[in-house]
């Protein structure tokens, strides 16, 4: 479906499942310019899910043809951070869903955390997030914040931006508290996720049994767990009928996280 938007388009995919009772809303990473528009990822991986999924496209990757990442915070004319929680509501009310999973990778990694925390009770299972966007590739971050905000002079300029218009720091935002859980998965090879998103995020959500953590070595750099963890993942998931520690025990997601030092913004 694709519903105007205050000059645009925001495009999501839906598909429901006869019968179910659980929701993934499934956001995309950062996309090659040479993509074409709209978006939407995870649909291979999620196939054989007894869920009702929404595939969502970011909105803010029409304003450049150049631009790879929006994280899903919105832009000047489209504040997704405030709206998309309404249009998901009414979705999720329309599939009589009783329960509600937010997955995604990398920047969608982020949208997964973000959006999960506006809905009590729900189940965020991001892979590699970022958890603050302006600890990501300063060209990124700078990229971004122009096509959204308009120009700036540097990245002190993008990060005011930042805090002028969207809740970019998730550690700062689940440090006051939480009423969802997190399943979060990270390779251990991704040294600059680990130190710059992981641990931030680690440190101020201790102590919650309802924040875990499964880390991995899947390859160098910022690879993405295989995809039949992460279906295993999502499957077990999706059965739990909203036992979200019931399903991170079975999983063998950790509250703590050995060896791993926190490093401030």
């Amino acid at each position: 479906m694709s519903i105007n938007y205050h000059g645009g388009l925001l495009d999501l995919l839906i598909q429901e499942e006869s019968g179910a009772e659980t929701t993934i809303v499934v956001f995309h990473a950062a996309v090659p310019t040479t993509a074409t528009l709209p978006v939407f990822a995870g649909i291979g991986v999620t196939r054989t899910l007894k869920a009702n999924l929404v595939f969502v496209a970011d909105p803010t990757l029409a304003l450049n043809s150049q631009l790879t990442l929006g994280w899903f915070a919105g832009n000047r004319l489209q504040p997704l951070q405030k709206d998309l929680p309404l249009v998901l509501e009414h979705i999720l009310d329309g599939l009589g869903s009783k329960h509600t999973i937010f997955h995604g990778p990398s920047g969608g990694g982020f949208a997964a955390l973000y959006y999960s925390a506006q809905f009590p009770g729900s189940l965020a299972i991001p892979t590699n997030p970022q958890t603050i966007i302006e600890n990501f590739s300063p060209y990124s971050v700078r990229a971004y914040v122009e096509a959204a905000f308009g120009a700036v002079d540097n990245l002190a300029g993008a990060i005011e931006s930042l805090d002028r218009y969207v809740v970019h720091d998730l550690c700062e935002l689940y440090g006051k508290g939480q009423s969802n859980a997190v399943a979060y998965l990270q390779n251990i090879p991704d040294s600059r996720h680990m130190e710059r998103h992981l641990g931030p995020f680690y440190s101020a959500c201790r102590p919650s049994p309802l924040t875990r953590y499964l880390l991995g070595d899947w390859g160098p750099g910022h690879h993405a767990p295989p995809k039949d963890l992460i279906r295993d993942v999502l499957t077990t998931a999706t059965r739990a009928a909203g036992d979200w520690k019931g399903m991170l025990d079975a999983l063998g997601f950790a509250e703590e996280i050995p060896g791993i030092v926190a490093q401030t913004p």
